[in-house]
């Protein structure tokens, strides 16, 4: 197996770690450097990816806590929270989760690192209208940022802490951090273009885009932390299984088959969850850096795969990163 999926990697040119999970069982398979110049392996103790938008699922089970906790409900509307922002009397906290708020924010950073209310203000200050609320799906991280801001709101606690004490240390990870709390002796990968070799464009994710990512992208981890995550969101340790099933059912006014900060579909007659997390600046050789992350899992967390990749083509779309799950699994 080891040899077929570095074969898979390679032939697509990406770079990173990638956990396979068959009936329950993980196995960790890496391909290539963390640093490239220091030769550190992927995969090499205390080396950790960004989450990306692998993170937004962390963020929908925090806001379902608040609901079971009947301090929210998926119907309450954003001018309870944000009132000055358009349209905010009828965008729902099930809009924000399913990405039908009507809302955009372009998918950058400021100059400058920001605090938590900074991140939330920049991010308001760059908001357009797209559409009405719950007209059509319109992916982007403002939701999840906005969702991370009213949690701070509700809990008086900041997303960090709040996050920290009700799902990171119940699930029992020890190696996914936020931005700003990374220890001195881990290790953050580099990230590279792959555009006609191997390991160009050397970058990292810079503190001020990771800051301004809250909820939507500001942690640090491991494929196998996150997947201790995911379980966690069934087993009992953060959610049980007919939390879960709420989770993900959302509201049946949904425009796609997106719930609970995934994607979830039939295939092969298994009931999958799956997320996409890229951070690769467009295409931009140094503003940004360019990881690419997947889950492609089944909902009770049996089979699947969670790839992070520090190396990819800019060619490559969601629907090749979906192929490549497939073929893996």
């Amino acid at each position: 197996m080891n040899n077929n999926v570095k074969e898979i990697l390679i032939k697509n040119h990406l770079k990173g770690v990638v956990l396979i999970i068959h009936k329950g069982q993980p196995t960790l398979i890496s391909e290539g450097f963390a640093d490239a110049k220091q030769k550190i392996l992927n995969g090499a103790a205390k080396t950790v990816y960004p989450l990306a938008s692998l993170q937004k699922p962390l963020t929908a089970a925090a806001i379902y806590l608040l609901i079971k906790n009947q301090q929210l409900q998926l119907s309450t509307t954003l001018n309870h929270f944000f009132p000055k922002i358009p349209q905010a009397d009828q965008i729902t906290v099930d809009n924000l989760l399913t990405h039908s708020s009507g809302l955009v924010a372009p998918e950058k950073g400021p100059e400058v690192t920001l605090l938590e209310s900074g991140a939330i203000n920049w991010q308001l200050g760059q908001l357009a209208v797209c559409n009405l609320p719950g007209e059509k799906f319109n992916y982007t991280n403002l939701n999840y940022v906005l969702l991370a801001g009213i949690i701070r709101q509700i809990t008086r606690q900041s997303y960090q802490q709040f996050l920290t004490e009700n799902i990171l240390l119940p699930a029992g990870i020890k190696n996914t951090f936020f931005w700003n709390n990374l220890p001195h002796d881990y290790y953050l990968a580099k990230s590279y273009i792959y555009e006609k070799q191997d390991y160009e464009n050397e970058n990292q994710l810079k503190a001020s885009l990771a800051a301004t990512l809250l909820g939507a992208g500001n942690l640090y981890g491991t494929p196998e932390d996150y997947y201790l995550l995911q379980q966690s969101l069934i087993n009992g340790k953060v959610l049980t299984a007919d939390d879960y099933r709420d989770l993900i059912t959302g509201s049946t006014k949904s425009t796609s088959n997106y719930h609970g900060g995934m994607y979830h579909e039939n295939w092969q007659g298994i009931n999958y969850k799956y997320i996409f997390g890229y951070l690769s600046g467009n295409g931009t050789k140094n503003d940004h850096p360019n990881y690419a992350n997947e889950m492609y899992l089944s909902e009770d967390n049996q089979n699947g795969i969670i790839l992070f990749t520090n190396q990819s083509p800019n060619a490559l779309k969601n629907k090749d990163f979906k192929n490549i799950a497939q073929t893996l699994i």
